[in-house]
């Protein structure tokens, strides 16, 4: 991939991100069950988890809902740093200023973007096997040095 001064990126499914939120999710109903609570409190607590884990699944592990992140397009801008277009499963687009709270490691990405006009911030989760391994790569030189890397 040549150097540009844009990236676009396609995200997929995450089979990462999906065990990870079953596994929090199960532990966190499992911490129920030592509580003193009364067995309709617990199943109520049950039941709030378990519509959690099926909104968080459709919504970051499979990108199924209008309001789930599909696209990102990161851009350096020489007056404006790095920006970030996000486009939602609805076809909505929302631009906004890659802001410095973003989370950069090897096997995730927990990007931050600002809304327009102090508008309220996105937080998009990128785990790396949601992206092919050499776009992951360039994602994360690209937020943590502001520039995308030259190919071997």
């Amino acid at each position: 991939m040549p150097p540009s001064d844009s990236l676009q990126l396609d995200l997929r499914s995450s089979p990462r991100l999906i065990s990870m939120m079953l596994g929090v999710h199960i532990l966190a109903s499992g911490l129920l069950l030592p509580l003193t609570f009364p067995v309709w409190a617990k199943l109520i607590l049950a039941a709030g988890l378990a519509g959690s884990l099926a909104l968080q699944l459709l919504r970051q592990g499979w990108r199924l809902l209008p309001g789930s992140v599909v696209t990102l397009t990161v851009r350096r801008d020489r007056s404006a740093g790095l920006t970030c277009e996000i486009r939602l499963r609805s076809g909505e687009r929302l631009p906004g200023p890659v802001l410095g709270t973003s989370l950069v490691v090897p096997g995730l990405v927990v990007l931050k973007v600002g809304g327009r006009l102090s508008g309220p911030s996105w937080t998009v989760t990128v785990p790396g096997d949601a992206l092919d391994a050499e776009e992951f790569r360039t994602l994360r030189v690209m937020l943590r040095w502001g520039f995308q890397a030259i190919p071997p």
